[in-house]
């Protein structure tokens, strides 16, 4: 499996992986830790490729954008974590 396909089926199941998330760095956590246990022979660089490219599609479809649920994974919320 390439790396471009990893991201796509990972960001195609992004409603059922991150169901938990309350924020983007949950969301990245979350991402990592399901990259970690599939595909456990990538390179630190490719798990890192990956994770960006995962949170890169969901933020051009609009994810963590919305009312709800969605409207507390704002930029504000992840920072309020840190």
């Amino acid at each position: 499996m390439n790396v471009q396909s990893i991201i796509e089926s990972l960001a195609g199941r992004a409603d059922e992986l991150l169901s938990d998330a309350q924020n983007r760095k949950e969301a990245r956590a979350l991402i990592g830790e399901v990259l970690a246990k599939e595909n456990p022979k990538l390179s630190g660089i490719e798990r890192q490729h990956v994770t960006d490219g995962v949170m890169e599609i969901l933020e051009e479809e609009e994810f963590f954008e919305g009312s709800g649920a969605r409207g507390e994974w704002s930029e504000g919320a992840e920072d309020a974590d840190e």
